[in-house]
């Protein structure tokens, strides 16, 4: 009798066990909250944090509240289903958290995902300057190219004397190099098939070259007012005339030595496939005068022509084709919608953030809106910008006259200017904590006027 118990009770503490385990059911007529808030950084600066939300079976339009470290900053209605939000109030070098609030009255009914971010820091003001004169009357910097800050081109016309000038081209230098301790004039060779000066046999001779890139130090790439290339191996340069282009090249950039773009006045633009110049059509007879791109493979070029008025254009490229991107607008027109004037200049790091200079001042593009950095003031004192290049959006160089280059580090803008000269910057370099500027000092002597000068700063 005992045992027969047991062996009936056992069963039922199993059973009545696994009833304890199962979870509850939902009561009847319940609906799962399958409504999701996500949300991410797409992007983070000095000063702002960009964010996107994504949201899923959400009923619209959703009340919602954006957090900043827990507390609330901003409450909007959304009315799509995914958005991007701009937090602009931020420090520089500090951490955050954001997050998403769905409210009802007073209540949160789904919150997101916590996301945490930090804002970048500013780079330093801190350069100190070197100022070097080349050459003699009429001599001039067209451009330079930064490898490192103990290997550095300049290129452009150098005579080391008055008689030079008048002389045959023979005798001209066309390219300055810097080794880390002093500059060394350089003759290299541009081909000649079309008796561009002095009517002299076809030939290599010293020409101008007008602008130069630096893949690589074993790869760079220069352009000559004779219609040549030239190109340097790590040994020595070589040079080919180019038939299949338009105007003279002002600008170079290239992803690498087969993935070169060339461009300059008349509406000349060309590329480059490692063997062979195409000439890209473009319809309009602007004059180009900067040329960048990114590795993701976005061209653009910027340049001016004069009509009854002058007018700008940026311009989008690829190897096949070119199209209108911007129109620079007129003087009158202002605001934070409208583009610069006339193009000097074009960089970025990202593509949807772009840098222009313009004869107007110096202008950022984001979230589709011209943001103007500084203006250009013709006065003594004056911030007149004509080129841009930078490392990051934090870390830009800008060059112009009266001899001034100017750094921006993410906040503020800092001018240097060397008060004993009256510069004309015409081409500017930034590469790590190294920026070159070249140009012409206009001098106020006959062995002073138009010397090369070219000016090196160097961050501590």
């Amino acid at each position: 009798m005992k045992s027969r118990f047991r062996l009936v009770w056992l069963p039922l503490v199993m059973f009545f066990a696994g009833l304890s385990c199962q979870e509850p059911e939902e009561p009847a007529g319940t609906i799962p909250d399958n409504r999701r808030l996500s949300l991410s950084l797409a992007d983070v600066d000095v000063f702002t944090a960009t964010l996107s939300l994504e949201t899923k079976d959400l009923q619209l339009p959703a009340a919602l509240t954006l957090t900043r470290n827990g507390e609330p900053v901003h409450s909007f209605s959304l009315h799509q289903p995914d958005t991007s939000l701009y937090d602009s109030t931020l420090t520089a070098s500090t951490d955050y958290t954001w997050q998403i609030l769905l409210k009802k009255g007073d209540q949160t009914e789904k919150s997101s995902n916590v996301l945490a971010g930090r804002t970048l820091d500013t780079t330093s003001h801190n350069f100190t300057w070197r100022v070097d004169t080349l050459g003699y009357y009429l001599s001039s910097v067209r451009d330079v190219a930064i490898v490192n800050e103990n290997n550095i081109w300049a290129v452009g016309e150098f005579y080391k004397k008055h008689a030079d000038r008048d002389s045959t081209v023979a005798d001209r230098y066309n390219a300055a190099h810097w080794d880390g301790k002093a500059w060394t004039l350089i003759k290299i060779p541009t081909q000649d098939y079309s008796n561009y000066i002095n009517h002299l046999p076809p030939g290599t001779y010293p020409y101008d070259i007008t602008c130069i890139w630096v893949v690589d130090e074993n790869n760079i790439w220069g352009f000559s007012e004779a219609g040549s290339y030239v190109h340097f191996n790590g040994n020595s340069w070589s040079t080919d005339w180019v038939a299949n282009r338009w105007g003279m090249v002002q600008k170079i950039w290239g992803s690498s030595g087969s993935d070169l773009y060339f461009v300059g006045t008349n509406g000349g633009i060309s590329h480059f496939n490692g063997s062979t110049f195409t000439r890209i059509p473009y319809p309009d007879v602007v004059d180009f005068v900067d040329v960048w791109g990114d590795q993701d493979g976005v061209v653009r070029a910027v340049g001016n022509k004069l009509n009854s008025s002058y007018y700008s254009e940026a311009v989008r490229i690829t190897p096949a084709s070119a199209t209108v991107e911007f129109t620079g607008l007129n003087r009158t027109e202002s605001g934070p919608t409208a583009p610069p004037d006339l193009f000097y200049s074009v960089w970025w790091k990202k593509s949807n953030q772009i840098w222009f200079q313009a004869d107007n001042g110096s202008h950022f593009y984001k979230k589709n809106i011209f943001w103007k950095l500084f203006s250009n003031d013709y006065g003594e004192e004056s911030n007149h910008g004509i080129f841009v290049r930078g490392n990051s959006n934090q870390d830009i160089a800008f060059c112009g006259v009266y001899g001034q280059v100017f750094h921006y580090n993410g906040s503020t803008v800092k001018k240097w200017r060397d008060p004993g000269s009256i510069v004309y910057y015409l081409k500017c370099a930034i590469k790590g904590n190294t920026i070159v500027a070249g140009g012409w000092d206009l001098g106020t002597s006959f062995d002073d006027q138009t010397r090369a000068v070219i000016t090196i700063g160097k961050r501590k």
